[in-house]
């Protein structure tokens, strides 16, 4: 994009404009894959020390950082469940996680839909939902959305940015914090995935 337009003697400024917008997005989609796979590889993340983390201030936070980019594809955010539970965990870890499943739900629900976040109390264990209204996940794709690389919907995530390894980075980081990710979804209905 760069070449054609330096060689091109008409461009105007809303050509470099445009490049600009372009290259400005790749380079974001380029650092957000090498941070990804930086942190796939990564030993040191098992090693962060655990602090008490409030959940539902962390799904509060992914909906103040996300919500701009849901509301421009006219997308609802909202959070329910206990305002304030505290549990000990890597805040950063934990907030990656949930942020990767929010992104993940604007990009595959569609205009209109709702994304919600619930964070309650089950048990002993705490517990942290995303789920939309979407297009939901076939029995056959559900079995290996967690495998790294691996694409639904291959045209519509290349046009996302997506790699393949959102969900892949959830799991073995849930994992890394001692906990589980689960994922329940009907085609046509929506799909919840819930971190325990």
């Amino acid at each position: 994009n760069i070449d054609v337009t330096e060689m091109d003697p008409d461009a105007t400024v809303e050509d470099y404009r445009e490049l600009v917008e372009t290259v400005k997005s790749q380079t974001t989609r380029l650092t957000r894959l090498s941070e990804d796979l930086l942190l796939l590889t990564s030993d040191s993340r098992s090693s962060v020390e655990p602090d008490d983390v409030d959940l539902g201030s962390v799904a509060r936070e992914v909906v103040r950082q996300l919500g701009q980019l849901a509301a421009s594809r006219d997308i609802t955010l909202s959070v329910e469940g206990h305002p304030a539970l505290t549990v000990e965990t890597n805040g950063d870890l934990i907030y990656r996680c949930v942020f990767n499943l929010v992104d993940n739900a604007i990009k595959y629900s569609g205009a209109g839909s709702t994304v919600t976040l619930k964070v309650w109390q089950d048990g002993s264990q705490a517990a942290v939902a995303v789920a939309d209204n979407g297009a939901g996940i076939s029995p056959e794709d559900l079995a290996r959305i967690f495998d790294r690389f691996y694409r639904v919907d291959k045209g519509r995530s290349r046009r996302e940015g997506g790699s393949g390894l959102g969900l892949a980075i959830v799991q073995e980081l849930v994992a890394d914090l001692g906990g589980r990710v689960d994922v329940a979804s009907t085609p046509g209905e929506g799909s919840t995935f819930t971190i325990r």
